[in-house]
This record gives structure tokens, sequence and C-alpha cells, in this order.
């Protein structure tokens, strides 16, 4: 008896709304791929899905079997089917699956109790209150791969190395210390030692194929720095300081000090 179906009907479409699936290998039932869509989205996922999902599905029909789609939940709205489908990949691990993302909003995704602890419950700093030219890396990708804070923090950024080795009167680089960020909690503090192009120096992580980016070696922080922005809120005009785009964000006193005196 074939169980397979290639497509839904579209009366079957109008009631499913946005879904979330997973695709099976029927052989053990293990789950291979998680998605979310709607329409025939989760049967396009196993007819052209990423390259690691192609190859999963490629040695799967080499032995002989298919993969299965299920659906986990459906009827959905499409922003709480994303929060479904990144909260399932998060339970399993992205490691475990053939997904090359965590899905949508990992800021609020799989944490340390103890990371989130601070992450919610944190004392505020307001960014004009930072003493020091710091850089602010947001690296959530980052840290939901490996959990290694340092090397998750100094690694494979695309700057202007123009703007990172800029140094001061004394020649000490103008940006002292660099910030670890998930969402706008500052989970450690390093001392910004050099700069090096990326891949150049030790480290846990792999550059993969990012090319043109850049890393740092960094160094211990005085008690009285780390008290001062360790386990910080950081907010911007009374509001929770956003994350960039691109995951950088530089902060310099001299800015600070105009914003305060416009205040006066």
């Amino acid at each position: 008896m074939q169980n397979n179906i290639v497509a839904f009907s579209t009366e079957t479409i109008k009631k499913l709304n946005h879904y979330v699936y997973a695709l099976v290998n029927p052989a053990d039932e293990t789950i291979f791929y998680i998605g979310e869509g709607k329409g025939n989205r989760g049967f396009d996922s196993i007819k052209k899905g990423s390259n690691e999902l192609k190859s999963k599905i490629k040695g799967l029909r080499t032995e002989g079997i298919e993969p299965r789609l299920d659906i986990i939940r459906y009827g959905m709205e499409k922003e709480i089917a994303l929060e479904v489908e990144a909260a399932i990949i998060d339970s399993f691990g992205k490691s475990n699956l053939s997904n090359v993302h965590r899905g949508m909003h990992t800021e609020k995704g799989r944490t340390r109790a103890y990371d989130l602890n601070l992450q919610l419950g944190g004392r505020q700093l307001n960014i004009e209150d930072i003493q020091d030219n710091v850089i602010l890396f947001f690296c959530h990708k980052a840290l939901a791969e490996t959990k290694h804070y340092y090397d998750s923090t100094r690694q494979f950024w695309k700057l202007s190395e123009k703007r990172i080795k800029k140094t001061t009167d004394t020649d000490e680089l103008f940006y002292k210390y660099a910030f670890t960020m998930r969402g706008n909690t500052v989970l450690e503090v390093y001392k910004i030692l050099d700069w090096f192009p990326a891949g150049t120096t030790a480290s846990t992580r792999k550059l993969g194929d990012k090319k043109n980016r850049w890393e740092f070696i960094g160094g211990n922080i005085s008690p009285e720095t780390e008290k001062m922005y360790k386990n910080k809120m950081l907010f911007e005009k009374d509001s929770p300081l956003r994350g960039t785009q691109g995951g950088v964000r530089y902060l310099e006193i001299k800015k600070f000090n105009k914003i305060k005196e416009k205040k006066k």
C-alpha cells in the first residue's frame, strides 16, 4: 500500500494555513529536518532543499528509502509557526538535523538558565554611562552552535581594518573592550589586545568559506571593569538596546558626551 503523497489537495491547503513539518526516515522513524511553511512547502523542500538536505535525501534514496513528510502542528499564523519551528529545532539541536539555520528569533531560543537569568534580570546600564570605547558583538548564532563565549565573540567578523586598528595618542587601540552580547545583555567582557586576519589564531571554531574577516586576541579585564559592565542590560534612550543587522556595534565616549550635553 502506498502511503506517500506528493502534494496536498486544494481543500487541505485551505485548512492547513501555516504549519510546521518534519522530514522523516521511515526506516527508523528518525526526524532529520524541521521546517515551516504553507501550501506545499513541505513537499517542495524534499525536491529542492539546501545542499545539506539534498545530500541527506540522496543518501536515503541510495538505500531505497523515500523520505516521509509529517505535519507536526498546523492551523497557525506565520509568526506563531516560526516560533514553533525554532523551538523544535532547538529541542533536537541543529547539529542533529539537516537544517542550515536554527529558525527565527534565535535571541529568544534555547539558552542556559544561568545566561537567561542574566539576560532578563540584569541591572540596567545606559550606554551614555559607558566610560570606554567598546565594540558590541551580537553573536547569538555562534553562541548557539558552540557555547564558547570567547571564540564566539572574537571571530569571523566583517569589519573595517582602518576602524578596528585605530589607535589613541598613546598607541593603544581606540576600541578597548569587546562585549559579548545576547539581546541587550553583556554576558562577557574582553580587553582587545590586537587584531588578526580571520582563521590565523588558534580556535575551537572553523572559518569555513568566510572571506575578508577579522578576529581579535583578548585579554583579562580588571575586577573594576568587570563590575562596571558584565551582566548589565544596556539601554538607549530609555529602551533596551537593540542589535544590528551586521552583528556589530561601535560605542564611543565622545558621542556619549554629546548626548549628555544635549540633555543639560
